[in-house]
């Protein structure tokens, strides 16, 4: 199977609190609600490109009956993800488990990255 894609990149602002931010996963072709309630043990993890950083987004399982995620970062988590850069490129993923089988990926998509202006006193 492979994983559904968010076709248009997300911002994401250095020290702003990111979500919760509703990923909505349907088949390919559908507009049906796809119910991920069987599955379990949700972790979801962004990045940013060619770099090892990465931080886990908390997983909202809520809405999985309506086969939605809400995935959130902290004002903290954001920061790490951006570092130094003025702008940059990222990518998160979403995984779960049913039974003993897994970690499936369920859904992927990209991340624009974008430092603030307003910044903590040195």
């Amino acid at each position: 199977m492979q994983p559904a894609k968010v076709t248009t990149p997300i911002p994401v602002k250095a020290g702003d609190v990111w979500g919760p931010h509703p990923i909505r996963i349907r088949p390919v072709g559908s507009s049906a609600n796809f119910d991920l309630s069987a599955w379990s043990r949700w972790r979801s993890w962004a990045r940013r490109d060619e770099s090892t950083v990465h931080v886990e987004c908390a997983v909202d399982t809520s809405r999985l009956g309506e086969g939605v995620l809400l995935l959130s970062l902290t004002g903290e988590q954001t920061r790490t993800l951006v570092g130094r850069h003025d702008t940059a490129e990222g990518r998160f993923d979403a995984e779960a488990f049913i039974g003993d089988r897994g970690p499936v990926t369920w859904v992927e998509g990209d991340l624009l990255l974008s430092n603030d202006v307003t910044k903590e006193p040195a």
